[in-house]
């Protein structure tokens, strides 16, 4: 049972360590999938400024730009997602920007993008960096007490399967849409966070029922004179008895005498009585 037991805990280990290592090469930018991070302070990196058919609308004091410098998206498509991006206005400048060169990171191009053009002010970019082939959620200003670093993740982790298929305006228009629904306090699904959790308390409720068994289990091992005071021990004895089987009479006639006196009467013995005992037996 308790081999059993620890087979099953370090099967759920080895899982747990494999969620983890999906989870880090995510957050790490591998180079198979898009990933994302989002942050809000300033750095200072080079990028590149060159825009391609860029679209920038003005709604109140926050900006709408899309600059398709990686050409992902037809021009249908920059049109719909124009539509979409416009409801977040509302909350800050609103971004979209493909690249095909970097000569930085994902995540210092988009800090340094949006920071040199807008500091502080409230809004959030979504980068498609094709040179490093990753994505990257960077907000500031009153968006990014909404658009946390958490979130940002957790939207990316919704998305990022579009962009590996290269369906760049779905992912796009996905992102955005995500991004509106928490700016307007509503919740977005988090599988990976509700998977984590929900594999991190099965551990703990594991180890918590390992430690009450091995506590119920452990016994103290008895001494030699505790064992030899539980040792049952006992003398059984029966009673003798004695048991006549049997019993014969023996006759002897009287022998003739020539001498003279009266007859004299031979004794006759008493029968045999065989007695038979069983033996004590000690047990």
């Amino acid at each position: 049972m308790r081999k059993k037991i620890i087979s099953i805990l370090f099967i759920l280990v080895i899982l747990m360590a494999g969620n983890m290592s999906y989870a880090y090469n995510r957050t790490s930018y591998n180079t198979n999938k898009y990933n994302t991070y989002s942050e809000s302070y300033n750095t200072s990196s080079s990028y590149n400024t060159t825009t391609s058919t860029a679209i920038t609308q003005t709604n109140g004091e926050y900006q709408l730009i899309i600059e398709d410098d990686a050409n992902l998206l037809t021009g249908s498509q920059k049109e719909l997602l124009e539509q979409e991006m416009a409801k977040l206005t509302e909350y800050g400048n609103i971004i979209f920007k493909s690249i095909n060169t970097n000569t930085t990171t994902a995540a210092n191009f988009a800090k340094s993008y949006y920071n040199n053009r807008f500091g502080r002010q409230s809004g959030t970019v979504f980068l498609i960096d094709m040179k490093n082939r990753k994505i990257y959620i960077f907000s500031n200003g009153e968006n990014y007490n909404k658009i946390t670093d958490s979130k940002a993740e957790t939207i990316t982790d919704n998305i990022y399967e579009y962009a590996t298929d290269k369906k760049y305006y779905e992912c796009a228009s996905e992102a955005y849409k995500q991004i509106l629904i928490v700016l307007e306090g509503g919740k977005i699904a988090e599988p990976m966070k509700y998977i984590s959790n929900g594999v991190l308390a099965v551990m703990v409720a594991l180890f918590i029922n390992f430690a009450i068994f091995k506590i119920a289990t452990s016994n103290k091992k008895a001494s030699g004179n505790e064992q030899i005071k539980e040792c049952e021990s006992y003398f059984e004895h029966t009673t003798p008895v004695v048991q006549r089987t049997g019993s014969h009479r023996v006759y002897s006639p009287q022998s003739s005498s020539s001498g003279g006196g009266g007859r004299r009467r031979r004794r006759r013995p008493e029968a045999e009585v065989v007695a038979e005992a069983t033996a004590s037996k000690i047990k």
